[in-house]
């Protein structure tokens, strides 16, 4: 028996209705389901895009428009078709300032905080509802909860600059959440050869019914953005392609695909495929488990449950795919960490370093009794209250934990080093209110040496903040991880010229080390023990 309960994002719509379709469906922030029962998880690809192109691998349909207009058009394999945006307008976003999320079962204590908020001055204060409830054959899940929002803007950076005068007035730290307040509209065109095909705001590809695999080549996703190794490259994919309007008015690309597809395309992408089967056994546990932990928490202001990059998890599509990750998948096909009765995070990251990290440490959570971090193996643990002592821990060659035993270990990603001269973060340091950067100040390290908090000063003597670990390690250039020590460069009237960054890990480090794991595994431990030692206390279940 499947169940399914959604909490809802678009405002002032309760439960969407059962099975909506097309846009619809995108937008309520809904699973789909395929005809046995497997959830059908749509994924943003693209975002931002004025025209589209595709590939048929094999026989497809045209899905024109939606509910009782949709129409379908077939088309041959091997055609080329291509989707413009003809004219549009935006939606509406609000971003809300959230300060606290309350889990269900917990919603009479969401009320009362509620209430006190509205007497402390923010009338406005609302709850959100958000996540999903799931269930199959006696075993589920619900990721549901109430998110607390003081208050709400309508552009992202307004809403920062609330942020900051909350941050400042009341010491309190808030998360922004986009919520869809109304729907973009618009025209799309597709045109495959000589015919060109009118829609609304959306229009899809299906392959033939019984066709598994492959059937639609992307050409051009991007990938990367932000990063070093961005780039644009085809991609293939299986799940229904969807295209329709994201806020902005520009076209959207979504794959609506099999969970388990899903997680064999993730798996690939986010491992090493020659990696012995327990690591990849415990990499398909852990994506299957953030895929479902974070449906209906992360993209209210977005036509899709999850991303295909790094703010998720990297999705690849079909062409990632091997035997061996394959394997993995489906010899743990539905098989989920819980916390108890609860469904668990299951965060991982690239190397540790030595010592994994406390998860309220790097985000703004409760603290999860299977995410505190631990040392990665036999050796001391990193000095908190003494950066000599920690640059030395740093610099032993003698230790040995597993992500450095491991035969995928790089010396690069394993203990590395940055310069990065203070001409390359002027305009960062300019928008946080500092004319220059004299000297800095660590407030605050997690259990894994990684930086919690850091004051920057400049020669006036004002006072800048950087908080958690992403935004310190992206301030400076995008720093492989935040467990680091820094010395300085200076001219002659002492001011910073440029700072020396020596360091362990890539990654944040909370949850599994990936490179750990393969260590673990060829040391002939099993996938139970890696679970085990990364995620102290976690159960596995299996939900379908």
């Amino acid at each position: 028996m499947l169940s399914l309960l959604l909490a809802g994002q678009l405002l002032g719509q309760g439960v969407p209705p059962p099975e909506p379709q097309g846009n619809q469906l995108l937008w309520s922030q809904a699973l789909a389901f395929d005809h046995d029962g497997m959830p059908m998880v749509p994924v943003g690809i693209m975002e931002g895009r004025k025209k589209l192109q595709f590939r048929l691998l094999t026989r497809a349909e045209l899905l024109v428009g939606e509910g009782s207009e949709e129409r379908s058009i077939r088309l041959r394999k091997g055609s080329v078709v291509e989707m413009t945006l003809k004219a549009s307008e935006a939606g509406e976003l609000r971003h809300f300032l959230v300060t606290d999320r309350y889990p269900m079962a917990e919603r009479q204590a969401a009320y009362e905080a509620l209430a006190e908020w509205r007497q402390k001055g923010f009338p406005r204060a609302r709850l959100l509802p958000l996540g999903i409830s799931f269930g199959l054959t006696g075993t589920g899940f619900d990721n549901r909860a109430l998110a607390l929002a003081l208050d709400h803007r309508r552009s992202h950076q307004q809403a920062e600059k609330l942020q900051r005068k909350i941050r400042k007035h009341h010491a309190l730290e808030t998360t922004i959440q986009t919520v869809a307040s109304l729907l973009p509209a618009g025209q799309i065109q597709t045109r495959v050869g000589r015919r060109r095909y009118q829609g609304g705001n959306r229009m899809a590809l299906r392959p033939d019914a019984g066709h598994r695999g492959a059937f639609v080549v992307v050409i051009g996703v991007e990938f990367g953005e932000g990063y070093a190794w961005h780039g644009f490259e085809n991609r293939r994919y299986a799940g229904q392609v969807e295209v329709v309007l994201d806020a902005t008015g520009h076209l959207a690309l979504v794959v609506v695909t099999r969970a388990e597809d899903l997680v064999a395309g993730t798996v690939p992408s986010e491992s090493y495929v020659q990696a012995p089967l327990a690591a990849l056994q415990a990499q398909a546990i852990a994506s299957r488990t953030e895929l479902f932990s974070k449906l209906g928490h992360r993209h209210g202001g977005a036509p899709w449950l999850l991303v295909d990059d790094q703010r998720d998890q990297v999705y690849k599509g079909e062409g990632a795919r091997h035997p061996n990750s394959d394997k993995a998948v489906q010899t743990t096909r539905g098989k989920l960490l819980f916390e108890g009765k609860k469904l668990s995070h299951a965060y991982y990251s690239s190397m540790c370093g030595g010592h994994t990290e406390d998860n309220d440490h790097v985000w703004d959570q409760d603290p999860s009794p299977v995410l505190r971090g631990q040392l990665d193996g036999i050796e001391a643990a990193p000095p908190r209250n003494d950066d000599e002592a920690l640059e030395q821990w740093i610099e032993e060659d003698e230790a040995q934990p597993w992500c450095r035993r491991s035969t995928r270990s790089s010396a690069k990603y394993y203990r590395w080093s940055r310069r990065v001269r203070t001409q390359e973060i002027a305009d960062k340091l300019t928008e946080l209110g500092l004319a220059d950067l004299r000297s800095w100040q660590i407030q605050g390290r997690g259990v894994s040496g990684r930086i919690l908090q850091m004051q920057l000063r400049d020669s006036k003597g004002r006072t800048a903040l950087l908080n958690r670990e992403l935004p310190i390690r992206r301030f400076f250039q995008q720093l492989p991880s935040a467990l680091f020590v820094v010395h300085a460069d200076r001219d002659e009237s002492g001011q910073v010229t440029a700072l020396h960054f020596r360091g362990r890990g890539w990654g944040h480090g909370v949850g599994m080390c990936q490179v750990g794991a393969i260590g673990m595994a060829e040391a002939k431990h099993s996938v139970e023990e890696i679970l085990e030692h990364y995620y102290r206390g976690a159960t596995v279940r299996t939900a379908y």
